[in-house]
C-alpha cells in the first residue's frame, strides 16, 4: 500500500537459495544509507516504457535515506554513466527524463560496469537497482562472468522487469 512495514522480527524472513534454506546470519532494522546504482536500460525494446521507468525512480526517491548517494548507467549497446554519484535525486531524474530509447541491449556489460562503480561508493551498503525488460542480445560479458563478479563483492542487485523479455521477469 505504499506504506513502510515497521515491526517485522528476524523470525518473519525465510531465505532460500536454489530452494534450500538458508541460515540468516544478520539481520538488522537499522535504516542506514546505501550507495545505489540505478541501471537504466534505454534500448530499443524499452521504447515507450522509459516513462513508467522515471515515474518508478520518482516514487523511490520519495522514500528512500536522506544520506543516500545515487549513481545512473544508461545502457543499451553501450554502457554511459549519466550521473556520477549525488545525494540530491533531482539531478538523477532530470538526466534520466532527457534519455531516448533506442539500439540493442547489452544488460549483462551495463551490471558489471555498475557492479564496479558501486564499489566506489562511501557507503558499506552498496546495491543495484536495474530497470530494463531484460531482453539481453548484445554483451561482451557473459552471464557466468557476471555471476563470478557478484560472488566477489556484497553488491545486492534488485531489478524491475518490464515487458515480456527473457531475463529479468
Amino acid at each position: 500500500f505504499g506504506r513502510f512495514v515497521v515491526g517485522l522480527t528476524q523470525e518473519d524472513f525465510e531465505i532460500y537459495d536454489n530452494e534450500v534454506k538458508q541460515q540468516i546470519a544478520h539481520f538488522s532494522d537499522e535504516d542506514s544509507p546505501v550507495s545505489l546504482g540505478f541501471v537504466y536500460d534505454v534500448s530499443g525494446s524499452m521504447n515507450g516504457l522509459t516513462g513508467r521507468a522515471l515515474t518508478l525512480l520518482r516514487q523511490f526517491f520519495d522514500n528512500s535515506h536522506p544520506d543516500d548517494e545515487f549513481f545512473v548507467l544508461a545502457f543499451n549497446k553501450k554502457t554511459r554513466l549519466v550521473q556520477d554519484f549525488t545525494t540530491i535525486p533531482e539531478e538523477i531524474v532530470n538526466r534520466v527524463y532527457r534519455i531516448r530509447a533506442s539500439g540493442s541491449t547489452s544488460l549483462y556489460d551495463a551490471a558489471y560496469v555498475a557492479t564496479e562503480k558501486v564499489k566506489q561508493g562511501r557507503h558499506q551498503k552498496k546495491a543495484l537497482l536495474i530497470f530494463s525488460d531484460g531482453e539481453e542480445n548484445s554483451s561482451r560479458y557473459s552471464g557466468k562472468e557476471l555471476r563470478d563478479l557478484l560472488k566477489e563483492t556484497d553488491v545486492q542487485i534488485y531489478t524491475i522487469g518490464f515487458g515480456t523479455g527473457g531475463g529479468l521477469q
